[in-house]
């Protein structure tokens, strides 16, 4: 695990910013949806607050090694390249994110990546993230985000903490899957967030807790909120060339990312609103 502080300096802190949650796009499988990859790229590369994280299986990277190979389930334009996939992969990821490489603040790996690089000697992870120079970091990890302006003279911010996971859970029910999820949300009590990958699921939670403020003498409840993403994918499970879910019959997949809504409330120094869509 690390911990990881990013710093956004922004003209208005009390503006909506997004911070996208992009997972899963298992790129070089045939059932990998590219047109919606673009689509996620350029709705962020238009969004002048908005950052990302790019949260592991960014390629499929299932070589003829390995025992899960079928060589359907590659898509075309890769199988010319079976001898050197995971280069070749990584490569054009890179090539689809670059238009927002300035907005990207870290990679996390998924499973793909780590079995590519433990039984294949092949750093995927660490080639994506030398190619749009961005960090590396675990399968879980922490961070803080701290959203801050100045106007006037008048400096202000608030700072939000939330968990980046890619464990391998596998649950396949949605309510197994929340609730897995929730496990691992429940370590990180004072925490804001949390994303979750790997389950090729799509839901936003949008949940609360309390919490007694106020000086001594004068107690207050405060409801806080705490966010939890699921981050969907853009492998489709259903259709031709579809995916491994196909034969396993899971459910289908909503393509797509998820992202939370920050800003500092207005009127205050240190009170942040979340929303998630």
């Amino acid at each position: 695990m690390q911990c990881l502080d990013i710093d956004w300096k922004t003209d208005d802190a009390t503006l909506w910013h997004n911070v996208w949650f992009v997972g899963d796009q298992h790129l070089g499988a045939t059932g990998c949806v590219v047109g919606q990859i673009r689509e996620t790229v350029q709705e962020i590369k238009g969004d002048e607050r908005a950052i990302a994280f790019l949260l592991g299986d960014c390629g499929d990277f299932i070589n003829f090694s390995d025992k899960r190979f079928d060589i359907q389930q590659v898509a075309p334009k890769y199988q010319k390249h079976l001898d050197d996939l995971p280069r070749v992969v990584a490569d054009d990821f890179c090539e689809i994110y670059e238009p927002i490489k300035d907005k990207i603040k870290l990679l996390i790996p998924g499973n793909h990546e780590e079995t590519v690089r433990k039984r294949y000697h092949s750093r995927v992870a660490r080639d994506i993230t030398e190619g749009l120079s961005i960090p590396l970091l675990d399968t879980i990890n922490q961070v803080r985000i701290r959203l801050r302006s100045e106007r006037d003279g008048i400096r202000r911010s608030v700072i939000v903490k939330g968990v980046l996971s890619h464990a391998h859970k596998g649950a396949i029910l949605r309510g197994a899957k929340i609730s897995a999820t929730g496990r691992i949300f429940d370590m990180y009590g004072n925490h804001d967030f949390i994303a979750q990958a790997h389950m090729h699921e799509y839901d936003v939670g949008d949940g609360r807790n309390l919490d007694v403020v106020g000086k001594w003498g004068s107690p207050r409840v405060k409801e806080r909120v705490r966010m939890m993403f699921l981050t969907g994918s853009y492998l489709r499970t259903y259709g031709p060339g579809s995916s491994y879910g196909e034969v396993r019959a899971y459910p289908p997949t909503r393509l797509g990312s998820p992202h939370m809504k920050m800003r500092l409330r207005r009127g205050t120094h240190d009170e942040v609103e979340l929303r998630g869509e």
